[in-house]
């Protein structure tokens, strides 16, 4: 199944499923959730608001890429993953030089700190709770050694978004008089049109204004034309894999600015599905890394996988190899990656194995936009199709009770 009317990127599906009854059960059923617009309007995710003003946030970008070198971002899960999602787009020659900590291995943060210029850095810390355990030890760890550094102006230096007012990180924000910033109503994970996302991107030089345009057309497209709607294609799709328990996702991108999209998207599909007793195991590959690693199991073992395989049809930056040397001369890298992705289609079709194909039309930030929302609708109404609550993640409560008590902490 595709459909052509998106420029933004295509979608299609392997035809191995799509004829099938079953399938088209699942595509009347997400078709139905879609259709009910009252109710889907009650989850922030699918409320066009959520999708943060770039304008908004463009004082305080200039305020740090202005006065600082580098920006360090303290955070876990959502609040590290979403900024990073722009990473390896690259924007050459900005000043200002981001890091994201997101693990509390003291022998790496000594590293990290022994090769930061303290003089000219700032941080930012991202929390929607305020309440997450590693983050409260992460700001109170890198406060504490620019204080032993005798570095003034740390109340400057020091930026804080979260929701949760009289939380930890909150009070400890209010404490050393750092500056506090909103978090949205929407759950982190699905926080990529918000400040927590464009903040980060502006300092580091995007275009934040057409990564938003990007997300806001395919959410416009499933709110006025469902049965055109790219999201909506995918939400069946993945409800009919996880009925017929193939319910290992590999994703596969070509690209490897796409490399932070893939680590993002194995969180939103594990906690929005992961749910009573039920859910999909997201897996991460690279093209062509992992065809010379993992290709040998998926061909070859379980037929218990769903594969999504992600190219772009932007060949901006394409490089002619060496015309002399050897039997690739006269073809260029974005030939060769093309020639492996298309092969990678095949050999899946040719082993009858469930497969879809998303090609962006353009490797940049409008591109990326459109494909983070797709995945983002998707999952939700997949979730929501199911029957279940895709934007909480109960389970998780558990393991922090266990983390408290161990330092008991009540």
């Amino acid at each position: 199944m595709s459909n052509s009317q998106s420029k933004l990127y295509s979608y299609t599906d392997s035809g191995a499923f799509t004829s099938e009854i079953s399938f088209q059960k699942c595509l009347e059923k997400v078709h139905n959730v879609a259709k009910n617009t009252d109710k889907l309007l009650e989850h922030r995710l699918f409320q066009k608001e959520h999708i943060t003003s770039p304008r908004a946030l463009h004082k305080v970008a200039d305020e740090i890429s202005g006065k600082y070198k580098h920006l360090v971002i303290l955070g876990m899960g959502g609040a590290i993953l979403n900024p990073q999602l722009l990473a390896n787009l690259g924007r050459p020659g900005h000043s200002t030089r981001i890091t994201y900590c997101d693990h509390i291995d003291s022998r790496t943060i000594n590293h990290l700190a022994l090769t930061l210029d303290l003089e000219h850095t700032a941080f930012l810390v991202i929390s929607k709770s305020g309440k997450t355990v590693e983050t409260i030890a992460l700001l109170s760890t890198w406060y504490s050694y620019m204080q032993k550094q005798f570095i003034t102006d740390l109340a400057q230096r020091f930026y804080i978004i979260t929701q949760g007012n009289g939380s930890a990180i909150a009070e400890m924000g209010k404490q050393i008089q750092a500056v506090l910033l909103p978090h949205d109503e929407i759950s982190g994970r699905y926080a990529s049109f918000t400040n927590i996302t464009i903040l980060p991107g502006l300092i580091a030089g995007q275009d934040m204004e057409l990564f938003c345009r990007g997300g806001m057309r395919v959410l416009e497209e499933l709110l006025d034309s469902p049965e055109d709607s790219y999201a909506l294609q995918g939400a069946a799709t993945m409800l009919y894999i996880l009925k017929h328990r193939q319910n290992q996702h590999v994703c596969i991108p070509y690209k490897l600015s796409l490399k932070p999209f893939v680590e993002w998207q194995a969180q939103v599909v594990a906690e929005s599905l992961g749910k009573d007793g039920d859910g999909i195991t997201p897996l991460k590959a690279f093209g062509p890394l992992d065809q010379h690693s993992q290709l040998q199991l998926y061909l070859d073992g379980p037929k218990d996988k769903f594969f999504t395989i992600i190219n772009t049809m932007d060949s901006s930056a394409n490089t002619t190899l060496p015309m002399k040397l050897g039997p690739l001369a006269g073809h260029s890298i974005h030939e060769l990656c093309d020639a492996e992705c298309q092969a990678m289609l095949l050999v899946l079709k040719d082993e009858d194995l469930p497969h879809r194909y998303l090609s962006l039309t353009h490797d940049n930030e409008e591109g990326l936009g459109a494909l983070i929302m797709h995945t983002m609708l998707e999952t939700a109404l997949c979730g929501l199709s199911l029957g279940i609550d895709p934007f909480n993640q109960p389970a998780v409560e558990r393991i922090k009770r266990h983390i408290l008590r161990e330092l008991h902490i009540a």
